[in-house]
């Protein structure tokens, strides 16, 4: 009874690799829906304005005067992709709002030291306060940290002054 239109994006593919399509319903509204997605929103929650002609206001919704961040798809990233992703928050800018996973999985994250002298690493760098992040799924993750400047750090979260509900982590590995 619902109607789904798929969207490709407008990639090289290449034989003998597998390549994951996620349908987006048209009902969700916005959110996370898709690997593209999910790399706009870690540039973007860092302070950039336009990312892949997207604004971070195509990723949120509010609720009870907060933003609120919904991912609405399993995620498989691929090396390339990862390469793209950030770790979210950085010293200057926490991250301050609410991600709901939805009981989504981030699949085959890999973050790789960025340079900066930030003293902490995660998927997650810097959670203020007001944060909740919450119904979460992380999965075969990887942390680089080539030339070893992180002081403090886990796969998910490296500082937390936030809440952190129903969120798991299988599979990871810190270098």
């Amino acid at each position: 009874g619902k109607t789904y239109h798929p969207s490709i994006n407008n990639i090289e593919y290449k034989a003998g690799y597998e390549y994951i399509c996620n349908i987006k319903l048209d009902n969700k509204g916005k959110g996370i829906y898709t690997t593209d997605d999910f790399i706009a929103f870690t540039h973007l929650i860092n302070g950039e304005t336009e990312y892949n002609r997207k604004t971070l206001e195509d990723f949120y919704v509010m609720q009870d005067g907060k933003r609120v961040f919904n991912l609405y798809n399993d995620l498989s990233f691929t090396e390339e992709e990862s390469s793209n992703i950030l770790q979210i928050g950085t010293s200057e800018k926490e991250f301050d709002y609410t991600f709901n996973g939805n009981n989504h999985t981030l699949n085959n994250i890999r973050i790789n030291d960025d340079g900066t002298n930030n003293n902490y690493c995660g998927i997650f760098r810097n959670v203020g306060t007001n944060a909740i992040i919450k119904n979460l799924i992380i999965n075969n993750a990887c942390i680089n940290n080539i030339t070893g400047k992180y002081k403090y750090g886990s796969l998910f979260i490296g500082y937390n002054k936030g809440l952190i509900d129903n969120c798991h982590i299988n599979n990871g590995n810190m270098y």
